[in-house]
């Protein structure tokens, strides 16, 4: 299948947060030129991103071995991470830390970019990223239809969760007895003091967590 490369524009009206560093350009000069690069395209602005610590990405490779573990053990699907690029319906392309494409929606993946919302979107928040993963990429994931979106904040510990109802707005899910229950993924649940643990879970330990979850 060959997927298309335009996007539309976004409707004008949510103020970008971020490091702006060109105006003006079309998808295509931007899947061209900077798609490689640490950096996501609103309304033809290229937006750099704020630099990781490393907190976020261990946290980033536990969520990732998390979520294969469970995708391989649960009928298939598959993970990507940043650079990877998800371009939403409305024409904002961003790069999420992590998105999860099921295999009903294989068709989506492209070699650079997903044609349209993951099944679960995970931003983990940085220094400086505070409003757009909690205000732009809130408001831009619910109107792209991304059906569960995840704000995990290693600055203050918080972590939550989001599930899509049918006017396209996000309802927040609280975790009930520190577990959260995902809606995208049946039968994935995630302990959120697993989160803020030191040292977080090894990939062994990530996989025998998961078995344990699904067992019958």
């Amino acid at each position: 299948m060959v997927l298309e490369t335009t996007a539309p524009p976004t409707p004008p009206g949510i103020p970008l947060y971020g490091q702006i560093i060109a105006t003006g350009v079309s998808f295509d000069d931007f899947m061209n030129g900077y798609a490689q690069q640490r950096v996501e395209w609103v309304e033809g602005s290229v937006i750099e991103m704020p630099g990781i610590s490393l907190q976020h990405a261990n946290l980033s490779k536990f969520l990732l071995f998390f979520l294969q573990a469970y995708l391989e053990a649960n009928n298939g699907g598959q993970v990507f991470q940043d650079p990877m690029l998800m371009v939403l319906p409305g024409g904002a392309t961003r790069a999420p830390d992590l998105q999860v494409i099921l295999p009903v929606h294989a068709h989506r993946i492209g070699q650079k970019f997903i044609l349209g919302p993951a099944d679960l979107v995970v931003e983990i928040v940085s220094e400086g990223s505070q409003n757009i993963d909690r205000v732009n990429k809130l408001t831009e994931y619910a109107k792209g239809g991304v059906p569960e979106y995840w704000i995990i904040d290693p600055i203050f510990n918080e972590a939550l969760f989001y599930v899509l109802t049918d006017q396209r707005e996000y309802q927040r899910v609280a975790p009930v007895d520190g577990v959260y229950t995902s809606r995208a993924l049946p039968k994935l649940k995630l302990p959120v003091a697993l989160l803020w643990q030191e040292p977080l879970p090894t990939l062994a330990q990530t996989v025998a967590l998961v078995a344990e979850m699904l067992k019958p």
